[in-house]
């Protein structure tokens, strides 16, 4: 008898599938609320479940990962994702599972992709994909709150848009560093760093620059010179010489932010831990499965 499928469906999320599992062999869970999602994993754990397949955006797949990683222990099992909410990133490079059939891990396609972990003082470690502060933090938050954002081309039309506002250039009191060390603050723009290969959005990809390590970092200094003439060199992330004192973007093993103000991974809003830090590694590897 083959293993089980465990679904972790979001009713909430933008484009919410609905109906009963494609499969006999399905799982499907659609919890309410965290405590909800973390008996659901442990349920699968328990069954034996061959692959965890998420219906969500962005956050839900946060969510599960990090869930996932804790209760198996590092070694979770393959993920396949069914997008539904606004921008789903992750799925962009993840790929798509398919949708209204079976799913029949054998038969599909699997990609390794490192993943972000997030530490903090007093919190549990999370994982995610894609992380910022400072400018990325508050652009996020208007197109969420403002234009309420129903797709990728809005929250990216949100972001241009606030490049012309002196709100968002900040300064912004961020400590960063490129390694485990704690930094100090210093006056900044904006702060990102990502573990997934390759453009992001509409074929921009805001990362370039040497270095060793599947992290990928941007840091833009606060009052940057010649912003709008510089926001498309960064968005394709081919810099020019006169950018390379206040635009610096390369790979790392790690990486460590210093914070007044919350940070974002995967689409929503956290606090930094306890002693203003937060503190990211790229170290562990998720399997997606996809058509």
């Amino acid at each position: 008898m083959s293993s089980p499928i465990g679904l972790i469906r979001n009713r909430a999320a933008t484009r919410a599938a609905r109906g009963a599992p494609s499969g006999a062999g399905e799982i499907l869970r659609m919890p309410e609320d965290f405590a909800a999602l973390e008996a659901a994993l442990s349920e699968f754990r328990e069954a034996g479940v061959a692959a965890i397949v998420i219906e969500g955006g962005d956050g839900t797949v946060r969510e599960v990962v990090s869930r996932a990683f804790r209760l198996w222990g590092g070694a979770p099992p393959p993920f396949a994702l069914r997008p539904t909410g606004n921008t789903n990133l992750i799925a962009r490079s993840a790929g798509r599972a398919p949708r209204g059939v079976p799913l029949a891990p054998e038969r599909l396609s699997r990609r390794a992709l490192p993943v972000l972990k997030a530490e903090r003082a007093g919190a549990e470690a999370m994982r995610g994909f894609i992380a910022g502060a400072g400018a990325y933090e508050a652009a996020t938050r208007f197109a969420r709150e403002e234009i309420g954002a129903r797709h990728g081309l809005q929250v990216l039309l949100a972001v241009l848009r606030l490049l012309r506002s002196r709100a968002l250039r900040g300064p912004w009191p961020i400590g960063f560093s490129a390694s485990m060390a704690a930094p100090e603050s210093a006056p900044r723009m904006l702060v990102a760093a990502t573990s997934l290969p390759g453009a992001l959005l509409f074929g921009l990809s805001p990362f370039w620059g040497g270095g060793t390590g599947r992290l990928r970092f941007l840091d833009i200094a606060a009052e940057p010179p010649r912003l709008a003439l510089a926001a498309p060199f960064v968005a394709l992330g081919r810099p020019r010489r006169w950018m390379a004192e206040a635009y610096r973007s390369g790979r790392s093993e790690a990486a460590t932010l210093r914070l007044e103000t919350p940070f974002v991974l995967d689409g929503e809003p956290f606090a930094p831990g306890a002693d203003g830090l937060v503190r990211f590694s790229a170290n562990e590897t998720a399997t997606f499965l996809s058509a």
